[in-house]
This record gives structure tokens, C-alpha cells and sequence, in this order.
């Protein structure tokens, strides 16, 4: 449960909304209030979560914007985890977000209330990106503290006191490999196929380390940013999420 989860966290990948070619470099096609839902897949289709994202504020500037994102995870049941506000900006062109979006659902998937603080590179994608451009590497990291109450992995005694995780994702070796018509259920979009390298590490309270090392393929669009991301291990695809449904203010 908890790498099925943080393994959606990594597919997700924050739909993105940065520059558009010509004089407004950080144009796009939301606005205060419009949500967006991802889904994430096995390799044979099945649904593993579900991601909302809900623009709350949208401010512009001469140089671009500064959006407040409200990211909820929700299990294959629907069962929503505690949200995540994160920071989407745009400068002259050069879109960023702040690493408490790649780890929305964390402490869902730990399985009870808990205290989270972040640290971490923002991911960039530059303006005027291009073929065969190199991409700047990232690292975010969460510390999850579990709460004494009625939890199972919250002491010995189900609860009898708290324990504190630590998760680290990494992503390296980032390149623009080619462009693409992608479709998904929301739309088509013209997209920068980009492959990296993503390093997910789970630290326990006993000190033992889940490392999870997975080849990332995603599709980007400047229009609307991510709107697919599969990921593999060993060659083998394990999951993809992809943006399923786009709805406007009301």
C-alpha cells in the first residue's frame, strides 16, 4: 500500500501549467477554481488512485504567475487522504513547483494522522525547452511523524506513542527526448516526450530502507503541462497515470 501510493505520487507529476510560444511566456488554460483529475493505472489497467488538484489561487504579474494548489490523493476506493497546498510558479517563462506536491497522500498511505514537513528542490522546465535539452535534476524529501492515537504503526501497543518517517524522491537524468500528439480521456495535446531516472527512498523508524529505482517516460505539454507519465522497473512497466478530466470554475 504505501509504494503503490508513493509510486503514485511520482506518476502523477503535479499537471503542470507553464509558458506558451509567443509574447506572453507564462500564458495558460486555467484559472481560479478549475480542477483537474489524474489517474493512476497498473500495468494491466486496473485502478490503483486517483488524484484532484484544485487551483485555489491564481495571481499574475508582468513576469508570469504564482498559483496555490490544492492536491488530494484518493485510494482505488475513493477514500480521499488529507489534501496538500503547493506552489506552482511561472517566471518569464521558467514554470516550477515546490516539492510538497510530488508527496501528496504520504501520510494516507502510512494509515493515519500525522505530521508532515518538506524540504526540497522545486522541478523546473525551462522556457524554450527543445529536443535533446538536459533538464535540471531534483531532490524533495518529507519527514511524516505519526501521531500517538489508534494506529497500528504508531508504536508497539497500536498507539502507545509515535514514530517518524522519512521519505526521499530524486529525480535524475533528465533529457527531451522528442515531441508528441498525445490523447488521454481529457484531451490531445502536443507534448515534449522527457525521460529521467526517479529515486524513491522510504526510511522506517527501525532504520531499514525501501529503495525504489524506476525509468520515467513523461509526455508535456505547454498548453496544459503533464498529461501522461509511465513508469519501469527493470524494463517492465509497472504503472502510468494519465489526466483523465479537466473541469472549469464554477
Amino acid at each position: 500500500m504505501i509504494r503503490s501510493l508513493f509510486l503514485s505520487g511520482v506518476l502523477i507529476l503535479f499537471v503542470l501549467l507553464t509558458s506558451a510560444v509567443g509574447e506572453d511566456l507564462c500564458s495558460c488554460e486555467f484559472a481560479e477554481g478549475t480542477q483537474l483529475v489524474w489517474t493512476n493505472h497498473d500495468e494491466k489497467n486496473g485502478t490503483i488512485t486517483s488524484t484532484e488538484f484544485v487551483v485555489k489561487t491564481f495571481v499574475t504579474d508582468p513576469t508570469g504567475f504564482n498559483a496555490k494548489i490544492e492536491t488530494t490523493a484518493r485510494d482505488k476506493d475513493g477514500v480521499a487522504g488529507s489534501p496538500t497546498i503547493s506552489d506552482w510558479k511561472c517566471n518569464m517563462g521558467t514554470f516550477s513547483i515546490d516539492p510538497r506536491h510530488f508527496l501528496a497522500g504520504s501520510s494516507k498511505s502510512l494509515g493515519g494522522d500525522a505530521d508532515k514537513s518538506y524540504a526540497g528542490d522545486p522541478l523546473v522546465y525551462p522556457k524554450d525547452m527543445k529536443i535533446g535539452d538536459t533538464l535540471q535534476d531534483a531532490k524533495a524529501s518529507v519527514t511524516i511523524k505519526l501521531k500517538a492515537g489508534p494506529n497500528p504503526l504508531a508504536g508497539p501497543n497500536g498507539g502507545g506513542g509515535s514514530v517518524t518517517y522519512l521519505t526521499i524522491m530524486k529525480w535524475k537524468d533528465r533529457i527531451c527526448d522528442s515531441i508528441h500528439a498525445v490523447t488521454t480521456p481529457a484531451g490531445t495535446w502536443t507534448c515534449f516526450k522527457i525521460r529521467y531516472k526517479n529515486q524513491l527512498t522510504v526510511k522506517t523508524p527501525e532504520g531499514k530502507a525501501d529503495v525504489i529505482i524506476m525509468d520515467c517516460i513523461e509526455w508535456f505539454s505547454p498548453r496544459i503541462g503533464t498529461v501522461r507519465c509511465e513508469a519501469y522497473v527493470e524494463g517492465k512497466l509497472t504503472n502510468y497515470s494519465e489526466l483523465t478530466k479537466i473541469n472549469a470554475p464554477k
